[in-house]
């Protein structure tokens, strides 16, 4: 029995329980229809939004509801049903002004809007807020507890806090959308807390939806009714063309536009109007055309009037709305340009930080294995030495030769190691460049003195033409050169044709021309890359150091070559010193 009793509560709790939903359901359909129905009947469109927040205020049984809609580049209270005279002038309007009085924008093109207002009508809201709903409104159930958890760079804006210092407590901004755009919002206020719910918050935006279509239609209406007035009175030019192309009838705007078709009532209009108004009523198809008159857009609507053969012409001054959209384009293109060019430079100074990093790791290690090796060598060095003294047969000179031989060239690598680990800014001074050309060649033709090797000059600057350089870097970055060239034509005669010019542009050129082995396509991919060698001599690091040492001048290194053909290395440094 007891169970019997039990069951029979819970089945009652059920049923009180899904009749409440239901009743809950029937207010909100019943709240639905009777904003629907205010807004077909005929009316001001001020009357039917009055009567609207009025249903609402009365469903939810709060202290304040109020609307807000465009006007001009502001959003002020359309209507307002429970604030206060005080709060109004305070409040209305939301747009920010300069000292001068001029409205402030955003990149955009849009004008800042203050508050937390401005936050929904522009949709700038973040959902990892929980103030903020997936469609776009805000909401608290006290506004003391928000004020005091959060700062305004959590709230996304400078909040007036106005609201809470008149007491209300519940606070809820509803966007009233027209499409994917906000044409205003709902305000609704309470002194009391906990106002708002999930599912009561779904709904007012669901009305807000519902308003923001009946508002854009009243709109449209009206748009329509002020078209449909005695043409005599519209502001905006209304033509009637016959199908034959006459003009019948032309209000007092459209004579300018009838001047400049070089026509008039009853005169042909041009071909090209002909050809739309014969087009426009075979077809009984209304069409709108864009026609510039005057520094101004407008809008030419085309009405076909088939049982009389003519048309009705209605035009319209769009050139505000085309300014705009011209703006939103082009800072839409400029905004993508921006974000194109600054991932760019982001990917390509990750990868130079990339390079530097590996750079610095290769210099590291650079440093250390020339310091490791510098050492034995000495040793074996001076082993040699004092064997060459003590040395009772003469057959040990050929083989102590050889010795001293590659002791020389690791001792040549172990340079080029410890130049690259130590490449520092340059120390720039007033150089002669015909001079330190000649003792690099000098300094060349006496180390390779056993290759058979034409070396040919082609100068054609003064002699004493100087440039703002490093002499120490600019020797070694000539020597780096010198040295490939002779070991690229070390099988076979050689010949080394050195030029050099002033480009005109501030430069001079410096081109080393060599008939060797060359390099082939893919090799010359990665000259510049540290250690990358085919010789079996050598640490790949010659051109490397030559490029770096280059770049900090402001110069800039250009290798061309064929496998087989040679090679031909230009070096571009700047006449006077760069300063940034």
């Amino acid at each position: 029995m007891r169970k019997e009793i039990k069951k029979s509560g819970i089945d009652k709790a059920f049923v009180q329980e899904d009749i409440a939903e239901r009743k809950q359901m029937e207010k909100k359909q019943s709240l639905r229809l009777e904003i629907l129905k205010t807004f077909h009947q005929y009316g001001l469109l001020k009357n039917m939004c009055e009567r609207a927040v009025s249903l609402i205020k009365e469903y939810l049984d709060c202290e304040v509801v109020a609307m807000r809609l465009k006007e001009g580049e502001d959003y002020p209270y359309f209507i307002n049903n429970g604030f206060t005279k005080k709060f109004i002038e305070s409040e209305n309007y939301l747009s920010i002004h300069d000292e001068k009085g001029d409205c402030l924008r955003d990149s955009q093109g849009r004008p800042l809007l203050a508050c937390m207002c401005g936050i929904i009508i522009n949709a700038e809201y973040s959902l990892d807020k929980p103030f903020f709903t997936k469609n776009g409104s805000f909401w608290t159930n006290s506004t003391t507890e928000l004020l005091a958890s959060t700062t305004e760079e959590d709230r996304g804006t400078t909040t007036r806090n106005v609201c809470n210092e008149y007491g209300y407590e519940s606070a809820a901004l509803i966007p009233i959308k027209s499409g994917s755009y906000n044409i205003g919002l709902l305000q609704i206020n309470d002194r009391r807390r906990k106002l708002f719910t999930s599912e009561n918050l779904e709904f007012l935006e669901e009305l807000g939806h519902i308003l923001g279509i009946a508002v854009e239609r009243n709109k449209a209406e009206e748009e329509i009714k002020n078209l449909a007035k005695f043409p005599s009175e519209n502001p905006y030019p209304v033509l009637r063309i016959a199908k034959d192309g006459t003009v019948l009838y032309a209000n007092e705007a459209a004579i300018p536009l009838l001047n400049d078709w070089g026509c008039r009532v009853g005169r042909s209009a041009p071909e090209q109007w002909r050809h739309l108004i014969r087009n426009a009523v075979d077809t009984d198809t209304r069409k709108n055309i864009e026609l510039k008159y005057k520094g101004k857009v407008f809008s030419l609507a085309l009405i076909p009037v088939v049982s009389a053969e003519y048309v009705n012409l209605y035009g319209l001054d769009i050139t505000e709305h085309k300014l705009a959209d011209e703006v939103l384009k082009r800072d839409k293109e400029t905004f993508e340009r921006l974000v194109s060019k600054r991932t760019h430079e982001l990917f390509k100074t990750q990868a130079e930080l990339d390079k530097a990093k590996r750079l610095s790791d290769l210099g590291t290690l650079a440093a250390t294995v020339a310091h490791e090796l510098r050492n034995p060598l000495g040793v074996i060095k001076i082993a040699s030495y004092n064997i060459r003294k003590k040395r009772e047969n003469s057959l040990l000179d050929k083989h102590l030769d050889n010795i001293e031989k590659k002791v020389s060239e690791s001792g040549q690598i172990i340079n080029n190691l410890l130049s690259y680990s130590r490449i520092k800014i340059s120390s720039y001074e007033k150089i002669q460049i015909y001079d330190i050309l000649n003792e690099c060649i000098a300094f060349a033709k006496r180390r390779f003195h056993k290759q058979n090797v034409s070396i040919v000059k082609k100068f054609k600057l003064r002699k004493k033409k100087f440039i703002e350089a490093d002499p120490l870097q600019i020797r070694e970055i000539f020597n780096n050169i010198l040295t490939n060239a002779y070991q690229s034509v070390s099988n076979k005669k050689g010949k080394i044709e050195i030029s050099e010019r002033d480009d005109g542009k501030g430069s001079i050129e410096i081109s080393f021309k060599d008939n060797g082995i060359g390099i082939g396509k893919k090799d010359l991919e990665r000259i510049f890359e540290p250690f990358f060698t085919r010789k079996s001599k050598g640490t790949g690091l010659g051109l490397t150091i030559c490029n770096e040492l280059v770049n900090l001048h402001g110069g800039r290194i250009d290798i061309k070559s064929k496998k087989g053909k040679g090679t031909s290395i230009t070096v571009s440094l700047p006449i006077k010193r760069e300063t940034k």
